[in-house]
């Protein structure tokens, strides 16, 4: 598609591009540390606990809660399509056990690896758990300290990021002005919630960022009234 007159655009990346890299075995065993206790199951309960406190429906027209998972390789293809992005900043917006994030942070050495997610219980349990792993794991290898898991020590010190970080909020409510790359697990969203995305990173990204979806395309043009139309490509 062509970018019309007076349009910025971004561009949007299908999940299923290939990618190949040389600590692609140690990223895995490393996600996998990462979340020993912290297993999909645990995070679809802690979700379900989460859902409840908010007193809300899992799923209405305008927001949904409904807890997903992404498998590593899948977003490792993802990040490899969506290009360079060394130094970069990544968004993962609807985070829940923050796997994408540490997917990402272990992949791109990207500046800041950043997840935004509404549910208290899952975002306390990845903080806890994954994230404080994470952290320990790189500094080690950064240290390069001898590590029990021959594996992990291929890991590539320099494709680690240190400015990872796990919020508990809003998504629609997070500035995404820095971000690079935007990631959204977004399989069951409704129309409207859809909608409501594209115009925020319409709105806020800047020209030649990336968005990668699962599950779902955004819309092709973005009307933001005074603002001009943002094309996604």
């Amino acid at each position: 598609q062509q970018q019309q007159p007076h349009e910025r655009s971004c561009s949007k990346i299908e999940a299923s591009a290939s990618m190949a890299s040389v600590h692609l075995s140690a990223v895995r065993r490393a996600i996998d540390h990462c979340y020993q206790d912290l297993p999909p199951a645990r995070a679809y309960a802690l979700s379900a606990d989460g859902t409840s406190q908010r007193g809300q429906e899992k799923q209405t027209v305008d927001v949904d809660l409904t807890y997903g998972d992404v498998r590593p390789e899948a977003l490792e293809r993802a990040l490899a399509a969506a290009g360079p992005m060394e130094c970069g900043t990544f968004f993962d917006l609807g985070s829940g056990a923050g796997r994408g994030v540490i997917t990402a942070a272990l992949c791109c050495g990207l500046s800041r690896a950043v997840g935004v997610e509404l549910l208290e219980p899952l975002h306390a349990a990845a903080v806890a758990g994954p994230l404080q792993r994470y952290t320990t794991l790189r500094e080690q290898v950064e240290a390069r300290v001898e590590l029990l898991d021959a594996t992990l020590a291929g890991l590539d010190p320099s494709r680690l990021s240190a400015g990872v970080e796990l919020r508990c909020g809003d998504l629609f409510a997070a500035d995404v002005s820095s971000a690079d790359v935007v990631f959204c697990c977004c399989v069951t969203w409704s129309v409207s919630i859809m909608q409501r995305l594209a115009a925020k990173l319409a709105a806020e990204l800047a020209s030649g960022a990336r968005v990668i979806t699962v599950g779902q395309r955004l819309p092709e043009v973005v009307d933001l009234g005074e603002g001009g139309a943002v094309q996604f490509e």
